[in-house]
């Protein structure tokens, strides 16, 4: 007698699978960890539409089918969990078809996915988050079809080594131009004091403006000579 009821729970361990009776509720062990649905005996009103995908019980494991079924449809909540206990995906099905807003997870608990369905069709906006929940984008979706995508842009990353080598560029050609203005002075400064009152200063002006400066100062000694 013992040996059967242990016999009995080891086998409802391995395939954790049960029903509750009243609301049609069941809880299914999967690889990822294991999901809770609710399903009915109810049949699909009208006949199976041939584009779209049936969920569907049967055998302790949850099936998805086009077009049909064989075997009691979800209808109601539909929710899947990892192992460490968190969500992975969470929505509302209606006779097999997904149905109004469905969300998914990262494992660490970070919104992955949000999406809208209407009767097993993508019907409206669909929006995606990386595992940090920054948003990466959106798409917009018409009866299945998707109209708009509107992806985030990455900004270029900038490295230090980077930053710092275009700082010293920066500082090499401020010096530069500095340089440069004040060479340009000390000539405009030579041209207005006149013949024999500036020295030439090697260092300053071209070689055009030094030549000139000594032709006037040997005219200005021959006449005084």
């Amino acid at each position: 007698m013992h040996s059967r009821f242990y016999h009995f729970l080891l086998s409802s361990w391995f395939c954790f699978a049960t029903v509750d009776s009243e609301a049609q509720r069941i809880h299914i062990g999967t690889i990822d960890g294991y999901m809770t649905i609710e399903v009915t005996e109810g049949k699909v009103s009208g006949t199976y539409k041939p584009e779209l995908d049936y969920h569907w019980y049967r055998s302790q494991k949850v099936h998805v089918t086009q077009g049909g079924s064989s075997g009691m449809l979800l209808h109601g909540s539909c929710q899947k969990f990892f192992h460490t206990g968190e969500l992975l995906e969470k929505g509302e099905v209606k006779y097999g078809l997904k149905d109004g807003q469905w969300r998914t997870w990262h494992p660490n608990g970070r919104l992955k996915r949000v999406e809208t369905w209407r009767r097993g069709v993508l019907h409206g906006d669909q929006l995606q988050f990386n595992e940090k929940g920054e948003f990466l984008g959106s798409s917009r979706y018409v009866n299945g079809k998707e109209k708009r995508t509107n992806r985030r842009e990455k900004k270029p990353e900038r490295s230090d080594e980077n930053e710092g080598a275009n700082s010293g560029k920066i500082l090499k050609d401020r010096k530069g131009s500095r340089e440069a203005a004040k060479k340009e002075r000390a000539t405009v400064k030579d041209r207005k004091a006149g013949p024999g009152l500036a020295e030439p200063d090697p260092n300053v002006g071209s070689e055009r403006e030094r030549r000139r400066v000594s032709k006037r100062r040997s005219r200005d000694t021959e006449t005084k000579e």
